[in-house]
């Protein structure tokens, strides 16, 4: 008699961005995974654009940035799920820095690569569909509880609610997932260990289409096609190519206080109708109020820019423009997860831009989890312990997550350049001449499915 099937597990995702469909992606690639879990995504957006020229897409977040890098160690396990081809369409390869060249991996035969957030976000979620895997649109996670059975009940905003055998917060810096593991750990302190911390810093993050700027740019090619690194004397500016002719942007700043706000703040009628320019609307709505975020970027209006002449030029192009206060923290082993709760991407370690590899460490964060879930599954199909796989994988990454966040503020507070001697140092790093050769950390990590062996 043939012995009854094992009901798959339920998987819940909080959060759409790439952490979160990276993970199902991971689940659905393997054959043990995919029979021994069933993954659903549930994202407060109404649903996902169609094309990246959709500006209203809800789950682009003031903290999100509006274009990522990744680099060997992020795009190993993404060419590993076969997704490759599309990513190396829509990614433009930064081959060259303006002071020295060193992304560029033997291996995979690519330096790192800039995209736009949104559009990896929507290559990600639709492949997770195309394999079999379940979003559920207009699903803001208000609160979570935990059943007499172990299992988690999410209840959303509009009344519904789900309850899952695993629970995964892949819903970035502020996490809802993370608030609960950590009133479930101690709820006395859990308030003060919920806020990342600030760095002192503020990031505006564009996307651009210079079209006639470029087309009258008399840059070489080289030039037009390189990462520039622009410091300026209290901040620096980075600018990059990416396909169809636009270009990505970073301004960082120092900035003595946050704002008040931890939400949107969308601008007043008087900010609306005040709009002398019309890059001035394409600024999100964010933590600041838009008429602050414009007046910063005004002052830096003339910057030179070697292939567009000035930032201005980019302004005046600008799609869409974010603002965000610079937080950074590595929770630990214990505040990652908790029984049947884990969390990936910047729901486990928010690190500054300068770090370079937050989406990287989010795309890390999925391969391990689900490598260690693989490592708790037998070959039967039963799963003997998720509690320890999600234990192992807190183990696994905190450690390299708090290595990266250290990297981070250094890069950062060197890269902004606050005092003078930071100005010299970073003046004395520019001469420096990088050996190509073995690649360096963090770049050199590959992960993939391995099951341990004893």
């Amino acid at each position: 008699m043939a012995a009854n099937p094992i009901a798959p597990k339920i998987v819940g995702i909080i959060g759409s961005a790439n952490a979160g469909p990276t993970f199902g992606l991971q689940l659905l690639s393997h054959p043990i995974l995919a029979s021994r879990f069933k993954s659903i995504i549930f994202d407060k957006s109404a649903a996902l654009p169609s094309s990246s020229s959709d500006k209203g897409h809800g789950s682009i977040l003031p903290s999100a940035g509006a274009a990522v890098a990744l680099f060997s160690n992020g795009l190993f396990p993404l060419y590993n799920l076969n997704l490759r081809a599309p990513l190396d369409v829509a990614s433009s390869e930064m081959s060259c820095l303006t002071l020295h060249k060193l992304t560029w991996n033997q291996e995979l035969q690519t330096g790192a690569r800039a995209i736009e957030r949104q559009t990896l976000q929507r290559l990600l979620v639709s492949e997770y569909l195309q394999r079999g895997g379940e979003v559920q649109w207009g699903k803001n996670a208000v609160s979570f509880s935990r059943q007499d059975s172990g299992q988690i009940r999410v209840l959303f905003s509009d009344g519904t609610d789900a309850v899952v055998d695993l629970l995964v917060g892949a819903d970035g810096g502020f996490s809802t997932v993370r608030k609960f593991i950590l009133n479930e750990r101690n709820p006395s302190t859990a308030e003060a260990r919920w806020l990342p911390d600030f760095m002192g810093m503020s990031g505006f993050y564009g996307i651009s289409t210079p079209t006639q700027a470029l087309a009258e740019t008399r840059a070489d090619p080289q030039t037009k096609e390189s990462t520039h690194a622009i410091w300026l004397d209290n901040g620096n500016l980075s600018v990059a190519p990416l396909p169809d002719g636009k270009v990505r942007w970073d301004l960082m700043i120092s900035e003595k206080t946050p704002p008040d706000s931890t939400g949107p703040v969308e601008p007043s009628s008087a900010e609306t109708s005040d709009s002398s320019e019309p890059w001035e609307t394409a600024i999100m709505p964010g933590m600041y109020p838009r008429s602050s975020s414009v007046e910063v970027l005004r002052k830096h209006a003339e910057i030179y820019h070697p292939v567009v002449e000035t930032f201005g030029k980019l302004l005046e192009s600008a799609e869409r423009i974010i603002r965000s206060p610079l937080r950074q923290r590595v929770w630990t082993e214990e505040e990652i997860q908790y029984e049947n709760v884990a969390l990936i991407g910047d729901a486990a370690r928010l690190m500054l831009p300068s770090s370079g590899q937050g989406t990287g460490f989010a795309v890390e964060d999925a391969t391990v989890l689900a490598n260690t879930l693989l490592n708790h599954t037998s070959a039967g199909g039963a799963v003997s312990n998720i509690r320890a796989a999600l234990e192992e994988y807190a183990v696994l990454r905190v450690p390299r997550s708090k290595k990266m966040a250290l990297v981070a503020s250094i890069a950062g507070r060197v890269g902004i350049g606050e005092q003078w001697y930071l100005r010299a140092l970073r003046d004395w790093v520019r001469e420096l001449r990088v050996k190509q050769g073995k690649e360096s950390w963090p770049f050199n990590e590959r992960l993939k499915f391995e099951l341990a062996r004893n």
